[in-house]
């Protein structure tokens, strides 16, 4: 303290922190916090994540997206038949023939 009772900020900021133990224990509390909500689980039935699971890792005829090719004055647009998962399938973009009865038929 200086002299007339005036502190200075370094002095206010001694006064004001918590101590060493109390910092660790509170510490420990924002850990256990932030670990218990990061690990909840959200309950989903297991079978039927199990199937749709087992459906997506089936190995189906995917027809990609058309590239589009220039040849001079002519464009070209062709499509590729790959063997790949249902669920690779989805995430390129393809179609699997056959799979949409309401869908034109591939060509």
């Amino acid at each position: 303290m200086t002299k007339r009772g005036i502190r200075s900020p370094a002095e206010d900021y001694e006064a004001a922190s918590l101590s060493r133990p109390a910092r660790a224990g509170l510490l420990a509390v924002a850990v256990g916090v932030l670990l218990s909500a990061g690990c909840a689980s959200n309950d989903l039935s297991g079978s039927a994540t199990a199937s749709k699971k087992a459906e997506d890792l089936q190995v189906v005829d995917c027809r990609l997206p058309a590239d589009v090719r220039q040849i001079g004055r002519q464009f070209i647009y062709h499509r590729q038949t790959i063997k790949t998962s249902s669920s690779d399938c989805e995430i390129r973009g393809g179609s699997q023939p056959g799979s949409d009865p309401t869908s034109k038929a591939d060509d």
